[in-house]
């Protein structure tokens, strides 16, 4: 009886949250990410369709540090969404991941991506958060007190020579500086953001031509501390450009500005804004704010937007957040209110599996 105690506690210890940045060299680790989740679209635009996602994914993942630089995971991805009796997505993950400074850390294999990237929803759609949530290619990530920046390239389809499909890949480059001032009463943001979205290939037998998209964002924001809350104002300008790929048409070139107000109090966030958009499109942002066709890249008429949103985030622990978010787009041409609907809750925790070989600390 006493050594059947003796098992179970000593697996208990082991199975104990872990915390990564302190982890120990030579320690294997269980990573468990999941998220479920609800996301409704109703959205009645002609260029875009409404649709309603439910679902779930877990990504099991073995964590193990053979030294103070290097960190190596292995894992699977798994997606399923409500009403189907099979996972729609099934990945197998690897990354390494070798810390260079402090503050920077460069990843092979699969990447931190998704929302992960802190891009604006009109270049990098949020509920991709849900769809596509790993990544694959390489990445360099530098972040401390006043600066962040990620710049990678994803790699989302791989082609083999006399195939049929598009080989296609995303570059980006998301940074960000950040200064207080006034004792912290004050906060200023300075964001730039760059995606190129290519689709080609020279040795695939897919018969149009090599596209190559242009999108990019820049600006400030500014947050102002309260007693309770803290008032905040953001201007975003963002460009498109279709630098090649158009053979019977114009390359679809534009521009959008974004003014946003708000306020946040703890773990909510209420916002309002305007959106002028003319001929926008960023492949992998919401449609919601394209002026050009995601079916068939034609220009639209010009989007001009009252956005509006409220935003809950709680966290009851540090490993799981509940998540709601609601989202209203009033077309102002149309008169038409279209509006997003999201529902989640995440869950995010490492375990300490097991000893291997001498345990030293750095």
């Amino acid at each position: 009886m006493r050594s059947a105690l003796s098992i179970i506690a000593f697996s208990a210890m082991l199975m104990m949250p872990f915390n990564l940045a302190g982890q120990e060299k030579d320690t294997l680790l269980l990573s468990f990410k999941s998220i479920s989740f609800v996301r409704n679209n109703e959205y009645y635009s002609p260029l875009t369709e409404g649709y309603t996602l439910p679902g779930y994914f877990i990504q099991p993942e073995l964590v193990y540090k053979p030294s103070g630089r290097l960190t190596l995971r292995l894992g699977a991805h798994l997606l399923s969404y409500s009403g189907t009796d099979k996972y729609v997505g099934i990945k197998p993950l690897f990354s390494s991941t070798l810390k260079i400074t402090e503050n920077s850390l460069f990843t092979l294999g699969t990447l931190s991506g998704s929302h992960r990237h802190r891009l604006t929803d009109p270049l990098f759609y949020r509920e991709r958060m849900y769809t596509n949530y790993s990544e694959d290619g390489f990445q360099l990530v530098v972040n401390n007190s006043r600066f962040f920046s990620d710049t990678w390239v994803s790699w989302e389809n791989f082609i083999f020579k006399g195939g049929s499909d598009r080989e296609i890949f995303t570059a980006g480059e998301s940074a960000q500086y950040s200064v207080s001032l006034f004792s912290d009463i004050l906060t200023i943001d300075v964001p730039l953001q760059v995606l190129i979205k290519h689709y080609g290939g020279q040795i695939t037998d897919y018969p149009e031509p090599v596209e190559t998209f242009l999108s990019a964002a820049a600006g400030a924001g500014a947050g102002y501390n309260l007693i309770k809350g803290k008032v905040l104002l953001e201007y975003l300008f963002l460009l498109n450009n279709q630098l090649n790929g158009a053979e019977n048409t114009e390359l679809i070139k534009g521009h959008a500005h974004w003014i946003k107000a708000g306020y946040a109090f703890k773990g909510l966030k209420l916002e309002a804004g305007l959106w002028n958009g003319k001929t926008f499109y960023a492949p992998d942002g919401n449609p919601i704010f394209c002026s050009v066709s995601v079916n068939n890249n034609e220009p639209s008429e010009d989007n001009k937007i009252i956005t509006t949103g409220l935003f809950l985030n709680l966290s009851p622990e540090s490993f799981f957040d509940f998540y709601f978010g609601f989202e209203g787009y009033y077309f102002t041409a149309s008169r038409r209110f279209d509006n997003s609907l999201s529902l989640h809750i995440s869950f995010d925790k490492l375990f300490r599996l097991a000893i291997i070989g001498e345990r030293r600390r750095d």
